[in-house]
């Protein structure tokens, strides 16, 4: 068996860069209301006169693990508070279903994949048309 190389935010803001996005990962972004987040990435494209403003979550775990609905609410109430355009979570985890249900709801696109290539595949499909 050969062993999957851990996908980094690093390599998941490449692909957002290939389509036209630029990115910065980890920073601390203030809210509407004052609070200050820290978030995993932020990608932001300008086609005049519009810019995009997304904010990306990355749960990429070296070991199986799902992706909880309170870590989805949580990350709805960052983009609502900082005024984002969009909220995007990026995962290699399974989905609760809960978490699943929430996010279909809020309008919350979540890109799953098992590696980095189904992940870039996703990602370029769904937001070069997008954006």
């Amino acid at each position: 068996m050969i062993a999957q190389k851990r996908i980094g935010i690093e390599t998941i803001a490449s692909f957002f860069n290939i389509i036209g996005f630029t990115t910065s990962i980890k920073q601390t972004v203030e809210g509407r209301s004052g609070a200050k987040y820290v978030v995993d990435m932020v990608a932001k494209k300008a086609e005049a006169p519009i810019e995009r403003f997304i904010l990306v979550k990355c749960k990429l775990p070296e070991k199986a693990e799902l992706l909880r609905v309170d870590e989805v609410t949580e990350f709805w109430a960052k983009t609502f508070d900082i005024g984002a355009d969009r909220g995007i979570i990026i995962t290699t985890s399974k989905l609760d279903e809960n978490a699943e249900r929430y996010a279909r709801f809020n309008k919350i696109p979540i890109i799953q994949g098992k590696n980095a290539d189904e992940l870039k595949k996703e990602i370029l499909l769904q937001w070069h048309e997008e954006y």
